[in-house]
């Protein structure tokens, strides 16, 4: 169980690959690392992982749970929850979960986004399988075939279907916190370092600006780990 009587380094929201590996990072840097996950990925109902170096086709599922064993190994302690409310209480946030409440010294959110499904009969019979809403991520597995767009009165015979009708934020915690966002994306305003309008607070992921690809992802959660220890450290031991 989350120790609710001290404080922690951190505390991630959101364990896909953003969180993981900013948790593992953290953890690597002996830092007191907390990461919350619902288990409710938006990638839930992809078969395979595509472009991420050294783990081409991995079952979305397998690359979490080799994170979560990697993030264990550091030291990072991980917590089964849904987070309701973050609120900010001096130089430290306290956070609420089904858990219990805790407080940290940096929240980081990577709780991601969720996609719109387009109302058509039976699409999520074959989601995934044959429809797709990546074409970054999926487009190279139906070179070849015939591939279809959602429209309006269209009725033909196609291999496989894309759909992007959009995207919104999985909750509401970056809002209710008072970070600052994007008005027509489901994105969060963050820095260089990937710290948003609130201090102390860092959006990675699917919730910040650019492509949305696991490996992307990774990429910005080590570099919101790097700056939060440097954050953590006393002046005269940052470099």
């Amino acid at each position: 169980m989350p120790d609710s009587a001290s404080i922690y380094d951190c505390i991630i929201i959101g364990g896909g690959p953003a969180g993981l590996t900013c948790a593992i990072f953290l953890g690597r840097y002996r830092r007191r690392v907390l990461l919350c996950d619902s288990s409710q990925p938006r990638n839930y109902a992809s078969r395979a992982i595509h472009g991420f170096i050294g783990q081409h086709n991995i079952d979305p599922a397998e690359l979490r749970r080799r994170g979560r064993e990697e993030a264990i190994d550091a030291g990072v302690e991980v917590c089964d929850c849904t987070v309701s409310k973050i609120e900010s209480a001096g130089d430290e946030f306290c956070v609420t979960t089904t858990a219990g409440t805790m407080r940290t010294r940096r929240v980081v959110l990577a709780y991601g986004v969720r996609d719109l499904v387009p109302d058509v009969p039976h699409l999520t019979d074959f989601y995934p399988g044959s429809v797709y809403h990546c074409p970054d991520c999926d487009g190279y597995e139906v070179t070849g075939k015939r591939v279809g767009v959602i429209g309006h009165g269209k009725r033909v015979a196609i291999d496989a279907l894309f759909f992007s009708i959009g995207t919104v934020r999985s909750c509401t915690l970056a809002e209710d916190l008072g970070c600052r966002v994007y008005v027509d994306e489901p994105c969060i305003v963050v820095d260089e370092y990937k710290q948003t309008t609130i201090e102390g607070v860092y959006a990675i992921g699917d919730l910040a600006p650019g492509a949305q690809l696991a490996v992307t992802s990774a990429a910005d959660g080590a570099v919101a780990a790097i700056a939060i220890n440097k954050t953590l450290l006393p002046p005269s031991r940052r470099v």
